[in-house]
């Protein structure tokens, strides 16, 4: 069986801008070592060729150490081949690493916006490229193509946006994977992909990015294991690289009236889960409370932090919980709930919150607790 390593959305020397200079640093070379621990996963495989489906680098903060890194690892690795498609973060423009490197025999980069392909003849395969020249490539380079070829396995490597015709950054058509006649096509551009498409006889997936970054890029990232088998896709797997990740949840505190009651709720789900110093955890608290309860996100993530790599709350709850004498009372009280009541039911995320806000301020203020 003849294996293959797809991969993508690697983002090396991202700015972590976000983050203070040390810990900017530090996610950086965890970065660089998690792609080489890929590079080394894959010698351990048996990989016979590495897809680079795009945005390897971030272009304007790619460093002379890091291209040094890596074509020191390719070169070490002569028995695999690599194949990189530039995409909009990394594209192959003057001053790139693409264009201004100097990466191994072994590595194949594409660099022109139109089809190409490298043929790997002891593998029986060709694999068809393209690579972003700029920041966005609004044609679809496959567009109407049949790219079979006798007697090889054809397949794409590519960073492309599949099913948004619109799309600024190589749009592509199930349509056009389907007239391809392409065994596989390793893309790049989603970093939280869903599960592999077939078109045709086309198996089309992205590869998701290696390491999340933020709360947008959620899970263990990784790579794609691929195993092809008389001219088909025998194997495909996704594998998990990454040594740590984000994850939202969203924890229901019905009826809760304190920071204890919610304390004791989320340490639960944490202890219950298992999370530890692996995961960044962002949890929406979501339910009807007590009108007059204001969760203290700062003090409830405090307490709970501990174990976890990071812990970040956010308050989603409605005040409506045991309201019934609310709806009913006829004072101050109840005219402002029932006037705040709809917005905060069926508002905009915007018209919620501020309603929300308004009500636990405005009840605070007449029970003499601000």
């Amino acid at each position: 069986m003849l294996k293959l390593l797809h991969c993508g959305d690697i983002h090396l020397d991202s700015p972590f801008s976000l983050l203070d200079r040390e810990e900017s640093l530090r996610r950086r070379d965890e970065l660089r070592r998690t792609f080489l621990e890929m590079l080394a996963f894959a010698r351990t495989e048996g990989v016979a060729v590495v897809l680079i489906a795009g945005d390897l680098f971030d272009h304007g903060f790619a460093t002379a150490e890091t291209l040094n890194l890596l074509c020191e690892a390719f070169c070490a690795m002569e028995d695999i081949r690599f194949v990189i498609a530039p995409g909009n973060h990394d594209a192959a423009v003057a001053g790139s690493a693409y264009l201004g490197g100097k990466f191994p025999e072994n590595v194949t980069i594409f660099t022109q916006e139109s089809l190409d392909y490298i043929d790997y003849d002891d593998l029986g395969l060709r694999v068809w490229g393209y690579g972003f020249t700029a920041d966005r490539l609004e044609g679809s380079p496959l567009a109407g193509q049949n790219l079979t070829v006798p007697g090889k396995t054809a397949m794409l490597c590519a960073h492309a946006d599949l099913g948004a015709p619109l799309s600024k950054y190589a749009p592509l058509s199930g349509a056009d994977l389907a007239a391809s006649g392409l065994c596989y096509a390793a893309l790049g551009h989603v970093h939280n992909p869903g599960e592999p498409q077939t078109f045709g006889s086309t198996l089309a997936a992205y590869s998701g990015c290696l390491v999340g970054r933020s709360y947008d890029e959620c899970g263990f990232g990784g790579a794609v294991l691929v195993g092809i088998e008389d001219g088909r896709v025998a194997e495909w797997r996704r594998v998990p690289l990454a040594h740590r990740q984000y994850l939202v949840e969203q924890l229901t505190v019905d009826g809760v009236g304190s920071d204890a009651d919610v304390i004791a709720a989320l340490t639960a789900k944490i202890t219950a889960v298992g999370w530890g110093d692996e995961t960044a955890l962002r949890v929406q608290l979501t339910g009807a409370v007590e009108p007059a309860y204001a969760p203290n996100l700062n003090a409830i993530a405090d307490t709970c932090r501990a174990g976890l790599w990071q812990l970040e709350l956010q308050d989603h709850t409605l005040p409506v919980w045991g309201s019934d004498y609310l709806e009913r009372d006829p004072s101050i009280r109840g005219a402002l709930y029932r006037t705040l009541l709809p917005q905060m039911q069926t508002g905009t995320p915007d018209e919620r919150s501020r309603a929300v806000a308004a009500l636990r301020l405005g009840l605070a203020a007449l029970e003499g607790k601000l």
